[in-house]
C-alpha cells in the first residue's frame, strides 16, 4: 500500500510541472495560399528533370575518370535501367504534391515537393592485390541517392514573391547485400568506397546551396503555390507543373488621400521561467529567445547576447520586444511562436473572427528532458525503474495584442462639394398691342 502511494505520488508530481508531448505540435503552415484554377504562372516539372538527369550523368562522368586513375580500385559507373529521369515517368520520380513544412521552433509553410531517384550500376569492378588487378567477376552492385526538389513562394505576403527552386540530397546507399564469395575476395567494401566517389560528385553537382544553374528562375511575382498534375495512373509526367499567381499590377495613387488598413502590434511584456526538475540548470544556463509574429520575427536580448533567468523569476522585457504586424480579410489567423536556444518553443493562433486575440495573453515554452525514475512497487529501498522522458513547459511568456480593425483616412484633402446656383432670369415682357 505504501509502494502504491508512492507512485501515485510521484506520477501527481510529475503532471505538476509536465504536459503530454502533444504541446510540441508543430504551428499549422500561414500561407502561401492555394493557386487558384486561374493561375498564370507555371513552371513544368521536365525542365527539374533534365537539369536532375544532366547532374546525373556529370556525377557518372566525373567518378568514372575518377576510378581510371585510381591507385586501388577500378570500376565503370553507368545509369542503372530505367533510371534516367527523362525517361523514368514516375518509376524514379513522383508528381509533384503541396506538403507544409514540420518544424517546431519557426514557423510553417506550404511548398510543392518533387521526390526524385538517382540511381546507378557500379560493373567491372577489379581491386588490385599484390601487385596484381583481380576481377570481382559476377559481382556487381546498385547506389541510389534520393534528391527532392522544394517550390517555395518566398516573400508570399507582398507584392513581389519569388519562386524559390531548391535541392535536398540524401547521401547514397547500395542495395543487395554481399555474398560469402565476395567476402573471401575482398571485394565487400569495394562499392561502399566507389559510393564516396558518388556523393562527392553529388555535392558538386547539386551545390550545397540548394541551386541547380540548369534551372532558370521563372519570371515573374507570386502570391500563391500549387500543382497541377496527372492522376497516379496516368502516365504522362511530362505535364506535371508547378503553379502559382502573379499579384496584379499596382496603379500609382492618386488623388492624395490614402487607407490606413487593419494592423496588430504585438508587444511582448515578460518572460517567467517556471520551476521544473533541472533546477541546476535552470540556475547556470543563459537564454535567449526569439518571436515571431506572422512570419516577422524579433529577438531578446537584442543584438547576440543572453540572458540568465533563475527559477520563479521574472524578466520585464520593458517594452523592447514589439511586432506590428498589417492585416487584411486574407490573414485568417495572428500566430505568436516563440522559440529558444534550448530548443524549446510554444505558439498560440487567433483567428480573425476574435479580434486576432486583442488583449492580454500568455503562452508557454514546452522541451523534452529526461525526468527521474518513477519507483517501482516491491523494488526494495534504493530500487529505481526506467528515467523518464516528459515534455516540461518551461517558460512562460505574457504579451499584448492590440489590434485596429477600422480603416482610417489619411491625408490633407477633404472632399469639396459645390453647388451650381441656377439663375433665374426675368420673365420676358409682353407687349401690348
Amino acid at each position: 500500500m505504501k509502494s502504491r502511494i508512492l507512485v501515485f505520488t510521484s506520477i501527481a508530481w510529475l503532471v505538476q510541472f509536465f504536459t503530454p508531448a502533444f504541446s510540441q505540435t508543430p504551428p499549422p503552415p500561414l500561407g502561401p495560399l492555394t493557386a487558384s484554377a486561374e493561375a498564370n504562372g507555371s513552371l513544368l516539372t521536365t525542365f527539374l528533370r533534365i537539369a536532375l538527369q544532366e547532374a546525373g550523368q556529370q556525377v557518372i562522368d566525373q567518378t568514372n575518370s575518377q576510378l581510371r586513375n585510381h591507385p586501388s580500385t577500378r570500376a565503370k559507373l553507368s545509369w542503372d535501367k530505367n533510371a534516367k529521369p527523362l525517361e523514368c515517368g514516375y518509376d524514379c520520380m513522383s508528381a509533384p504534391s503541396i506538403e507544409a513544412t514540420k518544424y517546431i521552433d519557426r514557423p510553417n509553410s506550404k511548398r510543392v515537393v518533387h521526390r526524385g531517384r538517382l540511381s546507378f550500376r557500379i560493373d567491372n569492378i577489379r581491386q588490385k592485390v599484390a601487385g596484381k588487378w583481380v576481377s570481382a567477376v559476377g559481382i556487381h552492385r546498385t547506389i541510389h541517392t534520393n534528391v527532392d526538389f522544394l517550390a517555395y513562394c518566398e516573400g508570399w505576403r507582398g507584392t513581389e514573391g519569388t519562386i524559390r527552386i531548391y535541392t535536398k540530397t540524401q547521401p547514397p546507399f547500395i542495395d543487395e547485400a554481399h555474398g560469402i564469395v565476395e567476402s573471401i575476395l575482398n571485394f565487400v567494401l569495394l562499392p561502399l568506397n566507389i559510393s564516396n566517389f558518388v556523393d562527392a560528385q553529388i555535392a558538386r553537382q547539386l551545390r550545397a546551396d540548394g541551386s541547380l544553374p540548369a534551372v532558370e528562375a521563372p519570371s515573374g511575382c507570386c502570391k500563391s503555390l500549387g500543382v497541377l498534375s496527372n492522376s497516379p495512373n496516368d502516365r504522362r509526367s511530362r505535364f506535371d507543373n508547378i503553379i502559382w499567381d502573379r499579384p496584379p499590377a499596382t496603379k500609382p495613387f492618386q488623388g492624395g488621400v490614402a487607407l490606413q488598413g487593419e494592423s496588430a502590434e504585438v508587444r511582448f511584456i515578460s518572460i517567467k521561467r517556471r520551476k521544473t526538475l533541472n533546477s541546476t540548470e535552470a540556475q547556470q544556463d543563459d537564454v535567449r529567445f526569439t518571436f515571431f509574429v506572422n512570419g516577422q520575427v524579433a529577438e531578446y536580448p537584442p543584438g547576440a547576447g543572453k540572458v540568465k533567468i533563475a527559477e520563479n523569476q521574472t524578466l520585464q522585457l520593458a517594452g523592447d520586444v514589439v511586432l506590428k504586424i498589417p492585416l487584411s480579410k486574407k490573414d485568417a489567423v495572428l500566430q505568436v511562436l516563440v522559440s529558444n536556444n534550448f530548443k524549446a518553443a510554444g505558439w498560440k493562433q487567433y483567428s480573425r473572427k476574435n479580434q486576432y486575440g486583442h488583449g492580454s495573453n500568455t503562452l508557454r515554452t514546452s522541451r523534452k528532458i529526461v525526468g527521474p525514475p518513477l519507483k517501482i512497487p516491491g523494488s526494495g529501498k534504493g530500487s529505481s525503474g526506467k528515467p523518464t522522458k516528459v515534455t516540461v513547459n518551461e517558460f512562460e511568456l505574457t504579451y499584448a495584442i492590440s489590434y485596429q480593425g477600422q480603416p482610417v483616412v489619411k491625408g490633407t484633402q477633404n472632399p469639396i462639394f459645390q453647388m451650381k446656383k441656377k439663375l433665374l432670369k426675368p420673365a420676358a415682357t409682353v407687349k401690348k398691342n
